[in-house]
């Protein structure tokens, strides 16, 4: 788990979750990127993150005019369901297990051209004894700025690497 002095030592078999933001006169960014101690991830590690990662590259995919955060959060919801079903650490129909934690909805109001939001997805595993070791205490996530366009969006966060293969090839430098 992460600590506000963020003075723990670092793991040989852990991830790093940089959380950093920005302001200037008024505007701000924040960006999420997650890495593996060691330049390469573990198998169950690299397999969140893969569920991460993919329930943010639709998230930010369905960014659009008209589109609402509260359609692109349901998004997420099934894909990180379906990716913890996916891997064996949730059981059962990916819709019955998302019903079990839906409340009351409010009229969601729609994205327009010029806004600016974050997504960022992620996934905190538990260390319960009911967890596979593999799994345990594992946090992945991905975060990136996106600002909505007339023909969709445009991610500003977009040079900094996020997948697999570029961030462990960025670790081996």
């Amino acid at each position: 788990m992460p600590t506000p002095e963020n003075n723990a030592p670092l793991r040989d078999d852990g991830l790093v979750l940089i959380d950093a933001g920005a302001e200037f006169e008024l505007y701000a960014g924040d960006i999420t990127r997650t890495f593996p101690v060691t330049g390469q991830f573990s198998d169950a590690q690299r397999a969140l993150y893969q569920v991460v990662l993919d329930a943010q590259v639709r998230a930010v995919s369905a960014v659009r005019p008209g589109a609402t955060l509260a359609d692109i959060h349901q998004g997420v919801v099934y894909d990180l369901t379906a990716g913890l079903i996916e891997v064996g650490l949730l059981e059962g129909d990916v819709q019955a297990r998302i019903d079990t934690y839906r409340l009351d909805e409010q009229t969601p109001r729609p994205l327009t051209p010029g806004m600016v939001l974050t997504v960022e997805p992620g996934l905190y595993i538990p260390s319960d004894a009911d967890i596979p070791d593999a799994y345990r205490g594992i946090g992945i996530r991905i975060e990136d700025n996106v600002v909505v366009t007339v023909d969709g969006h445009d991610v500003l966060t977009e040079d900094v690497p996020k997948q697999v293969a570029e961030i462990e090839a960025l670790m081996a430098k």
